[in-house]
Protein backbone atom coordinates (compact mmCIF):
# COMPACT_ATOMS: atom_id res chain seq x y z
CA UNK A 1 0.00 0.00 0.00
CA UNK A 2 1.38 3.41 -0.94
CA UNK A 3 0.30 5.25 2.23
CA UNK A 4 1.89 2.73 4.62
CA UNK A 5 4.56 3.62 7.16
CA UNK A 6 6.73 0.65 6.20
CA UNK A 7 10.40 1.82 6.42
CA UNK A 8 11.23 -0.20 3.31
CA UNK A 9 8.56 1.58 1.29
CA UNK A 10 9.72 4.95 2.59
CA UNK A 11 13.33 4.15 1.60
CA UNK A 12 12.15 2.95 -1.81
CA UNK A 13 10.21 6.18 -2.27
CA UNK A 14 13.23 8.32 -1.33
CA UNK A 15 15.55 6.42 -3.70
CA UNK A 16 12.90 6.62 -6.44
CA UNK A 17 12.67 10.38 -5.92
CA UNK A 18 16.45 10.84 -6.03
CA UNK A 19 16.83 8.72 -9.16
CA UNK A 20 13.96 10.58 -10.83
CA UNK A 21 15.56 13.94 -10.00
CA UNK A 22 18.91 12.76 -11.41
CA UNK A 23 17.30 11.60 -14.66
CA UNK A 24 15.10 14.70 -15.03
CA UNK A 25 17.83 17.20 -14.12
CA UNK A 26 20.38 15.42 -16.29
CA UNK A 27 18.13 15.68 -19.32
CA UNK A 28 17.89 19.48 -18.84
CA UNK A 29 21.64 20.10 -19.02
CA UNK A 30 23.45 20.87 -22.25
CA UNK A 31 27.08 20.11 -22.97
CA UNK A 32 29.09 22.96 -24.45
CA UNK A 33 32.87 23.30 -24.60
CA UNK A 34 33.55 20.76 -21.86
CA UNK A 35 31.05 22.50 -19.53
CA UNK A 36 27.52 21.76 -18.36
CA UNK A 37 24.97 24.48 -19.01
CA UNK A 38 21.33 25.10 -18.17
CA UNK A 39 20.11 27.86 -20.43
CA UNK A 40 22.79 30.55 -20.24
CA UNK A 41 24.13 29.51 -16.82
CA UNK A 42 27.27 27.35 -16.90
CA UNK A 43 28.17 25.11 -13.98
CA UNK A 44 31.65 25.46 -12.51
CA UNK A 45 34.11 22.61 -12.83
CA UNK A 46 33.97 20.24 -9.86
CA UNK A 47 37.24 18.42 -10.58
CA UNK A 48 39.82 19.39 -7.99
CA UNK A 49 42.60 17.71 -9.99
CA UNK A 50 41.84 19.88 -13.00
CA UNK A 51 41.86 22.97 -10.79
CA UNK A 52 45.12 22.09 -9.03
CA UNK A 53 47.15 20.29 -11.72
CA UNK A 54 45.43 21.69 -14.83
CA UNK A 55 44.78 18.09 -15.91
CA UNK A 56 41.81 15.83 -15.37
CA UNK A 57 41.52 12.91 -12.97
CA UNK A 58 40.36 9.36 -13.91
CA UNK A 59 36.77 10.38 -13.15
CA UNK A 60 36.83 13.47 -15.35
CA UNK A 61 33.96 13.37 -17.81
CA UNK A 62 31.84 11.02 -15.69
CA UNK A 63 29.26 13.66 -14.79
CA UNK A 64 29.07 14.90 -18.37
CA UNK A 65 28.75 11.29 -19.52
CA UNK A 66 25.81 10.64 -17.18
CA UNK A 67 24.18 13.89 -18.34
CA UNK A 68 24.56 12.76 -21.96
CA UNK A 69 23.03 9.38 -20.98
CA UNK A 70 20.06 11.15 -19.36
CA UNK A 71 19.57 13.12 -22.59
CA UNK A 72 19.56 9.84 -24.59
CA UNK A 73 22.85 10.72 -26.31
CA UNK A 74 24.33 7.28 -25.71
CA UNK A 75 27.32 7.39 -28.10
CA UNK A 76 28.32 10.78 -26.69
CA UNK A 77 27.97 9.34 -23.19
CA UNK A 78 30.39 6.52 -23.98
CA UNK A 79 32.82 8.93 -25.69
CA UNK A 80 32.93 11.27 -22.69
CA UNK A 81 33.63 8.50 -20.14
CA UNK A 82 33.31 4.79 -20.70
CA UNK A 83 31.80 4.23 -17.23
CA UNK A 84 29.11 6.94 -17.54
CA UNK A 85 26.85 4.60 -19.48
CA UNK A 86 27.07 2.10 -16.59
CA UNK A 87 26.22 4.73 -13.97
CA UNK A 88 23.29 5.99 -16.02
CA UNK A 89 22.05 2.43 -16.45
CA UNK A 90 22.21 1.82 -12.68
CA UNK A 91 20.21 4.99 -12.01
CA UNK A 92 17.61 4.00 -14.62
CA UNK A 93 17.31 0.42 -13.30
CA UNK A 94 17.04 1.67 -9.71
CA UNK A 95 14.28 4.07 -10.76
CA UNK A 96 12.22 1.31 -12.36
CA UNK A 97 12.90 -1.16 -9.54
CA UNK A 98 12.00 1.33 -6.78
CA UNK A 99 8.80 2.29 -8.61
CA UNK A 100 7.80 -1.38 -8.65
CA UNK A 101 8.68 -1.68 -4.93
CA UNK A 102 6.59 1.38 -4.03
CA UNK A 103 3.56 0.31 -6.04
CA UNK A 104 3.59 -3.42 -5.27
CA UNK A 105 4.82 -5.76 -2.61
CA UNK A 106 8.59 -5.92 -2.38
CA UNK A 107 9.94 -9.02 -4.13
CA UNK A 108 12.87 -10.73 -2.40
CA UNK A 109 14.53 -12.40 -5.38
CA UNK A 110 14.48 -9.40 -7.68
CA UNK A 111 15.56 -7.03 -4.89
CA UNK A 112 18.61 -9.12 -4.08
CA UNK A 113 19.51 -9.33 -7.76
CA UNK A 114 19.17 -5.55 -8.37
CA UNK A 115 21.12 -4.74 -5.21
CA UNK A 116 23.91 -7.19 -6.07
CA UNK A 117 24.05 -6.11 -9.71
CA UNK A 118 24.31 -2.45 -8.66
CA UNK A 119 27.31 -3.26 -6.49
CA UNK A 120 29.08 -5.06 -9.33
CA UNK A 121 28.33 -2.28 -11.79
CA UNK A 122 29.73 0.33 -9.40
CA UNK A 123 32.85 -1.85 -8.96
CA UNK A 124 33.13 -1.95 -12.76
CA UNK A 125 32.87 1.87 -12.83
CA UNK A 126 35.75 2.09 -10.36
CA UNK A 127 37.88 -0.33 -12.39
CA UNK A 128 37.17 1.46 -15.69
CA UNK A 129 37.96 4.85 -14.12
CA UNK A 130 41.22 3.59 -12.65
CA UNK A 131 42.23 1.95 -15.94
CA UNK A 132 41.42 5.17 -17.75
CA UNK A 133 43.58 7.13 -15.30
CA UNK A 134 46.47 4.70 -15.64
CA UNK A 135 46.20 5.02 -19.41
CA UNK A 136 46.50 8.79 -19.08
CA UNK A 137 49.59 8.47 -16.89
CA UNK A 138 51.20 5.98 -19.28
CA UNK A 139 50.64 8.22 -22.31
Amino acid sequence: MIGSRDPGKIRDGVVLGLCSVILAAGSRFELEDDRLKVGEAAMPSVCWARGVFDDGCPGCGLTRSVVAFCGFRLSESIDLHSAGFLVGTVVLVQCVYRLVCVLWKRGGGVGVWVSGASRYVMLAVLIVSLARGLGRIHN
